[in-house]
């Protein structure tokens, strides 16, 4: 009866999560937003919180013979913000890492690490927390201790396959998505390897042919020039030398001219 009024608090508070998540970022951003990563209407962290804090309250009382009511809020506010910490961090490096996505970021808020966690929102489901259990822990004992066993048993069962189902489909849903990411990653990449290859080869190609009308060039003015070269050679030699000194600082100039 104890796992089955877990397992039913865990969906009760995951789907009442799921609302305050979806209503919170619609006021923030005004437009409507599905805030969880499953299909259904359930935002299983604040499940997780929920059944986690219940058996540690548990524990506390068995042990220390604390209640709840009895318990400092100091403490009990420490406790909810680190362990809600702790949860929301664990379950995004999981998520981020099974599917390459997260589904928040808190970069853009102060305190943050990694964009997972941050002391605002910390401090916001410690306050959260702190409140269920001052307030709301007495009557979620209550309510869920007044269900008939076999209700709750039937509850439980029926909600888990629900559930099962939802995460399968998910799961095999973001499997698909994320092969079909890595298969065009994979196309694009090939793709920029061969653009890149034939800007190679296009560099290549003309730096041979610059090199090879450079040569040409080079000979045709050799050409010419001698051939102006043998025109003057019977010219008195005062004038030709002077007109051949000219004639090879033209060529030079020209040559290095050209070659910048």
């Amino acid at each position: 009866m104890k796992i089955c009024q877990y397992f039913l608090e865990f969906l009760v508070f995951g789907c009442l999560g799921w609302v305050y998540e979806c209503i919170y970022c619609m006021l923030r951003d005004h437009r409507w937003q599905n805030r969880g990563f499953l299909f259904g209407p359930i935002c299983p962290i604040y499940g997780f919180c929920i059944v986690a804090g219940d058996i540690i309250i548990q524990l506390i009382y068995r042990y220390t013979g604390m209640s709840v009511s009895d318990m400092p809020i100091i403490p009990l506010f420490l406790a909810c913000m680190v362990g809600s910490a702790v949860t929301e961090y664990v379950t995004s490096y999981v998520l981020e890492k099974r599917f390459h996505a997260r589904w928040w970021d808190y970069s853009d808020i102060p305190l943050n690490l990694q964009g997972r966690i941050s002391l605002p929102t910390s401090v916001g489901f410690g306050i959260m927390g702190t409140a269920i259990a001052k307030l709301l822990y007495v009557h979620i004992l209550s309510f869920f201790g007044s269900i008939p066993t076999p209700v709750a048993e039937a509850a439980a069962l029926i909600g888990m396959g629900i559930l099962a189902a939802d995460i399968a489909l998910t799961e095999a849903n973001l499997h698909d998505l994320l092969e079909r990411i890595m298969d065009i990653e994979d196309k694009i990449n090939v793709h920029m390897e061969s653009t890149y290859q034939r800007l190679e080869d296009i560099k290549r190609e003309i730096a041979a042919a610059e090199k090879a009308h450079m040569e040409t060039y080079k000979n045709n003015i050799t050409f010419y020039h001698r051939n102006i070269i043998n025109n003057i050679r019977s010219m008195r030699s005062d004038r030709r030398d002077a007109i051949l000194l000219r004639l090879k600082d033209d060529i030079k100039q020209r040559i290095e001219h050209r070659g910048r």
